[in-house]
This record gives C-alpha cells, structure tokens and sequence, in this order.
C-alpha cells in the first residue's frame, strides 16, 4: 500500500520534503492563534465585585471587562486595507505553498468545485482576491485555496456554508461514501471534514480531508486525498501537520475564528412540508415592535401603520428590473414614517419551506447581479452590495448606497432578509434610517435585526419544529427566557430608579454609601445571579448617571439571537460581529447598549445586558 506520507514528502521534482511539523506543534502553534492562553480577565477573588446582598454595597471598578490588544501586524505587509484593517488582496509574498515542494500556485480557485452531494459551496464567490496551490504524486493529492472576502461576516457565513453542505449530504448517506463532520477539536483552529470511499474492487482504501480555516475575512480551504486503510484519523492528522507552517500566517489578515459549527436549523425541520406548520400569520403577530413610539413622529399623520394585509407589498428593483415574486399563502406589511425616516416591515408564508428557499434564491440572485444601476435622470447611481448574515435559516443584507458624479451621498437604504421555515420576513429602512453607513454595513444590520427581534424570534412558529418547549407555537414564547435587546420585560435599561420601583418588580438596595456610583438591584422572583463576580440576590445594577447600567442573566436565559450560556465564542462572534477583549468580549454599542460574555475561552459562562457607557463595572 502506498505510503501518503512519503508520497508527500516526494511531491517537488527535486525531491524536496514538505517538512510537515509534530502533531504537538500543530497544536502550540494552534492554541496561541486562538488566544486561549492569555488570561485578559482576572476572574480570581482579587478581582471580584464586592456585593453585599443586605446592603447593597458595591465596589466599582474591582473588575477588568478588559479589552484585549488588537494582533500586531507587520506594516510592510500590509499596503491595502478596508477601513476596519482588513486587507484587501492577498499580498505577493504570502507562501501559501510552504511545505508543498513543487507546488504550482494559481490565481484562481481551485477548491471552487467541492462537491458535497452536488451542493458546491465555494462556487461563485464574490471574492476581493483568491490564490491556489496544488501539489499531486503517487497516490496522494494536495490543494489549497486562500479566499478573500468582503469582510468577516462574509468569511464566517462561507465556512459555515461550506459545512452546512458537508452536514446535508452525510445526511443523505451516500451510496459510495461516508461524509462526515469530525468533532471541533480546541487544539486545532478550523473545522475537518473528511470523506471515506472505502475499498473498490480495484483500489485501496481512499479518504478526502478538507480542513477549513478562517481568519478575519479571509477562509482557507484544503483538500488532502490519500490512502488510508480502516481509519480516517491517520489522514486528519496527516492534513493538520501539513498545515502547520502555514495556520500560523494567517494571522495576516485578522483574527482566527475557531472551528465553527453548522447552521443551527435542522435541514429535515427547515425545509420539509408538513401539515402541522400555519401558513396564516395571526393578526397579533409582533411585526411592528421595536419601533419608535407615535409620539416622536413629527404629525399625527406619520408614526405607525399597520400591521395588517392591506398595505402595498415592498417592491424590489434592480438594473431597471422588478422581481416578480412566485405565488405566496399570506402577508403581514408594518411601516412607521417620519420625516426623511421610512421603516418597513413585511412577512410573508408560502405553501412550504421550499417554495420559501426559492422565492428568496430568486430575489438574491436579482440583486447579486446587479451591484451597479445605471444613472437616473438626477445623475445618482446606486451602488449594491449583497451579503449573508446570520439569523433564521438564512437571513441576507441588500446595502444601496447613492452616490453623486461619483462621490457618496449620505442616502441610501438597507434591507434584510430573513427566511425561516415557510416564512420570508423583509426589514427595509430608507431616508435617514436607512445609509448603511461606513462600516459596511454591520452597524446598520445590528440597529435593524435588533429593532425587529421579536418579529425575528417568532418566525420559529414557521417551521416544522416549532418554537421549542414550553410554547404552543404561537406568537406567545417563553419571554421571560429571554434577555434583550433592551432589557428583561418592562425593565429597560436606562430606567431610573424611581422608573424602576415604579414596575413593582424591583427592590433597590439603599444608598448606604452616598458617594456610590451605583445601586444594586433585585428582581422579584428570580434566582441567585450565577456570576463568578456577583454572589446572591444581585440581579442589577442602577446608576445614578445612566440608569438601569446591566441585568445579569439568569440560569436558562439566552439573547434574542440565541445566545446563553455553552453557545461558543465562535456562534456569539456570528451573532454579533466583531467582539472587544479576549475571553470576556464586549459586543459593539447598538442604540446605547451592549453585551457582555464571560466565556472560559472556549464557550459562555456568564452574560449580561449593559448600557454602552455603564460606570458600575470596570
């Protein structure tokens, strides 16, 4: 039997080895591009809040939320950026080839065409800068390809779809093979997924590993195919060694996302029919919270409308086209106005989850093949970017901005959406609400998912799983699981104490101590916080300056997006974005608020609602 080692080693024409690190260093080298060994947050006794359940005393600034420094990099290699410090191309010298003598390396993508039961999920990327090397001799194979994307959102939804594929086709059991997704390993800083054809009448035992690792926007895809007799683990290893030169480099282009894990919705729930699952939207369905009260409109006339079902349905236009949407079961459509501010929500049902997966491949499709419309009469071009976000079964940002003989206008409008099930909700804003702004985008898709995060969460009534235990899937879910956006039930953060005693839901500690910053505060009915620094009934804190500063979690609480104690670092970065800190991570501020996850390097421990300018802990 051929040896895939020694194949490896004889791949250059000069007979030069690929040199491949100790299983061991693979993981050093691992471990310290994950970050896992410097201790940012000092969770000790010596760091902990002093709270005194009686009395309420708190000593602020006894813990370090600590925001851990960005990677350095070397500025010689770093020429072309995005505002946010992302490189834009691969730079020449990048040596995605150390290791692989004889290497041929390519500008294209090479790894385009993996195929998973005939889902191919690298195909047609919308790629910034691709590079290849392929390497082959003997029985043994070798590719890689170093994706550059838009940004880290793109890179976390193309990992996350690359396994999607891999977890749908072992899901089919294929007929002359064994796909299988092999367990995150917190030694190894991407996902393995390998694919075992087993002996032919004619040929060894042969075994495909593809390693995916993403770092910052950019997503390296590997392929290893050797001979591997009874055990698929020898060619895992064997893949992981010959990547330990090069894991390391990929700190380049931002920081490593860990192993990720496949989307939460279960294909066989998602996208089967059933009868159980409505196709009519109840009227009380949550289309319209979040938003900003009537009050705040500038006339009686403006503020809310809706929701119900005889609002116009929100066109879509693109390149002078309109999409002309399949048949549909039912439609909800919400919108709140003001001057120069337009916000408009629309869910609609269809038949089944198949016809739901189609009407939205066919919407994004229209819209991917247009980034650019043509110049209107009054000289603005509108530019189009299309990108995945996490939410739903899937959930896609269409971010249009104008621009005028060239240069940005400060209009524009953003749209999400957002399928789950047999239901397409669509979140637009335009006019002042609606500029994706200059972060692309992500600030403007928070303000917009956050604002819709009921009408999100309901959704789940929509698929054939449900809502999950404890409803009876409708609209009316286990709330008091859930903590924010803005705060727990009627206590919102930025309440006053008096607001607060107002609920009849809290009890204040006295202000024993008059120069004290904060307050704590007690939540009837609830548990003993589990916080490694807060002990007993500290539910709260109230600020003098800011209100209602952060609500720790209870035991079983997770956020709007799904998020509570054991999701991974990797699912809050997908929620949230970009995280400050390392171990205990702040979300960016939305609308003046923030999370706080406490993790123990890997996975939450503990979680809590905040005000971005809180001055209760440091």
């Amino acid at each position: 039997m051929s040896d895939p080692i020694k194949d490896l080693e004889n791949f250059s024409s000069e007979g030069l080895p690929m040199n491949p690190l100790a299983p061991s260093e693979v993981r050093r080298r691992g471990d310290r591009i994950r970050r896992r060994n410097q201790g940012v947050l000092a969770l000790g006794a010596a760091a902990a809040v002093a709270v005194v359940a009686t009395s309420g005393v708190l000593v602020a600034g006894a813990v370090n939320q600590g925001e851990g420094p960005d990677p350095a990099v070397d500025p010689t290699r770093t020429t072309d950026r995005t505002t946010s410090g992302f490189l834009t191309t691969i730079p020449d010298d990048f040596a995605l080839d150390v290791g692989m003598g004889g290497a041929q390396v390519t500008e294209d993508g090479q790894m385009d065409d993996l195929d998973y039961c005939g889902t191919t999920p690298l195909s047609d990327l919308p790629t910034l800068d691709v590079r290849s090397a392929e390497v082959s001799g003997g029985e043994t194979s070798v590719t890689r390809t170093l994706y550059l994307l838009e940004n880290q959102d793109e890179a976390r939804a193309t990992h996350v779809a690359v396994l999607d594929a891999a977890r749908d086709c072992a899901a089919e059991k294929m007929p002359d093979g064994t796909v299988a997704l092999q367990p995150a390993d917190d030694s190894w800083p991407g996902n393995t997924i390998t694919l075992d054809l087993g002996r032919g009448a004619e040929t060894e035992p042969t075994v495909q590993v593809v390693n995916v690792v993403t770092n910052g926007p950019a997503v390296l895809v590997t392929s290893i195919w050797g001979v591997w007799s009874g055990d698929v683990q020898p060619g895992v290893e064997t893949s992981r060694d010959g990547l330990g030169q090069l894991v390391p480099e990929l700190d380049l282009f931002g920081d490593n996302v860990g192993p990720l894990e496949p989307s939460e919705v279960d294909p066989d729930q998602d996208t089967g029919s059933s009868d159980d699952v409505p196709t009519t939207i109840p009227d009380d369905y949550p289309l319209g919270t979040g938003w900003p009260d009537d009050s705040l409109a500038e006339t009686e006339e403006l503020g809310l409308q809706g929701p119900n079902r005889t609002l116009e349905s929100l066109p879509f236009n693109a390149c002078g086209e309109t999409w002309q949407e399949p048949e549909y079961a039912d439609r909800l459509r919400a919108e709140w106005t003001n001057a120069e501010d337009y916000r408009a929500r629309q869910l609609t049902t269809y038949a089944d989850a198949d016809a739901a997966v189609a009407a939205v491949a066919d919407l994004i499709a229209m819209m991917q093949a247009c980034p650019e419309d043509p110049v209107r009469d009054d000289g603005y071009v509108t530019k189009r970017t299309v990108r995945k976000i996490p939410f739903g079964g899937e959930g896609w940002a269409i971010l249009e901005r104008d621009t005028l003989n060239g240069g940005d206008s400060p209009l524009g409008g953003s749209t999400m959406v957002i399928r789950n099930g047999l239901s397409v909700l669509v979140i637009r804003h335009d006019g002042h609400s609606g500029y994706p702004g200059t972060d692309n985008g992500q600030g403007q898709v928070d303000r917009q998912t956050s604002e819709a995060s009921q009408a999100i969460a309901a959704m789940c009534r929509f698929t054939v799983a449900g809502c999950g235990s404890g409803s009876d899937g409708g609209t009316e879910s286990s709330s008091d699981d859930v903590l924010g956006p803005d705060g727990w039930g009627e206590l919102k953060i930025g309440m006053t104490a008096a607001e607060l005693e107002a609920t009849g839901l809290v009890t204040i500690a006295p202000a024993d101590d008059p120069t004290a910053a904060c307050r704590a505060v007690t939540i009837k009915g609830w548990e003993d916080t589990v916080h490694p620094n807060i002990n007993g009934q500290v539910h709260a804190f109230v600020s003098k300056k800011h209100g209602l500063a952060m609500i720790f979690a209870q035991p079983g609480m997770r956020t709007a997006e799904g998020i509570g104690v054991g999701s991974t670092v990797a699912d809050v970065r997908a929620a949230y974005g970009e995280l400050g800190g390392q171990d205990a991570y702040n979300t960016a501020p939305v609308d003046g608020k923030s999370w706080f996850f406490l993790t123990d390097g890997g996975s939450v421990t503990a979680f809590q609602l905040e005000h971005a300018d809180q001055d209760c802990m440091d």
